[in-house]
């Protein structure tokens, strides 16, 4: 009787272990979790069993958590070569060495301005310009008279990377910036004023704000865990990659 209780018991503390491993803690940019996880979690967790909790929380607060171990992956729009840069960036010692990076899809970024603002697209230069601050009127490049406001978001500081990277190179954000909290406030605030710009992954737009027609990046959404992603994670990331 008291090895059956005994087997028993290790079934039970077994099968209850099992249930708690079966969490994935995922953060990451607010677009690249919107973009590639929100549409499909509930479903895999249904189909599977196995929860996933998401954090969209910006990629520096993404990167402390990883590599404090609070979370299993991070969901960012940073190739590795950025990544590192970033980590460097916001001082988050991460090792790349032992961080591997899957690709999830790829995505287009796009600068968007009010649907009243006339100008559709922008050189490279004249973004740079309008973005350092150096225009400060639309007037200056082919736009009606109106003040522009350069809106960032707090939750999506790797598309400001991103754009720096690609678009700015070393010319800084203006610091005379709207800063709101995430990709949809980014939108929000475009579409309530006339002279504003901000940064977009496609999963945010609407009829609400407008896209300029050039320039429009392509960008990979970059999953990345310490090591091999274990079972779990594979079966997410085959699920994400459908």
């Amino acid at each position: 009787m008291f090895k059956k209780l005994t087997l028993c018991l290790a079934l039970i503390l077994t099968m209850v272990a099992a249930s708690a491993s079966a969490e994935i803690r995922i953060a990451g940019g607010a677009s690249p979790i919107e973009k590639v996880l929100t549409p499909v979690k509930d479903k895999f967790t249904k189909e599977t069993g196995i929860s996933v909790v998401a954090f969209a929380q910006g990629p520096d607060n993404a990167l402390k958590d990883f590599t404090n171990g609070k979370v299993d992956a991070m969901l960012l729009f940073l190739v590795p070569e950025d990544l590192g840069k970033f980590a460097k960036k916001v001082n988050v010692p991460l090792d790349m060495a032992a961080t591997k990076g899957d690709v999830m899809l790829e995505d287009t970024v796009v600068f968007v301005v009010n649907p009243a603002n006339p100008v559709s697209k922008l050189t490279k230069e004249q973004l740079t310009s309008v973005f350092s601050g150096k225009v400060e009127n639309w007037k200056a490049v082919g736009g009606a008279e109106d003040e522009t406001i350069v809106v960032l978001g707090e939750l999506t500081k790797g598309l400001t990377e991103l754009a720096s990277s690609k678009v700015f190179g070393s010319a800084p954000i203006t610091k005379e910036n709207l800063m709101v909290r995430s990709a949809q406030d980014v939108i929000f605030a475009v579409a309530g004023n006339k002279g504003a710009i901000g940064i977009a992954s496609s999963a945010v737009l609407n009829d609400k704000v407008k896209a300029l027609d050039d320039p429009k990046l392509t960008v990979k959404v970059m999953l990345y865990t310490k090591g091999e992603p274990n079972a779990e994670m594979k079966k997410l990331i085959q699920y994400m990659k459908k």
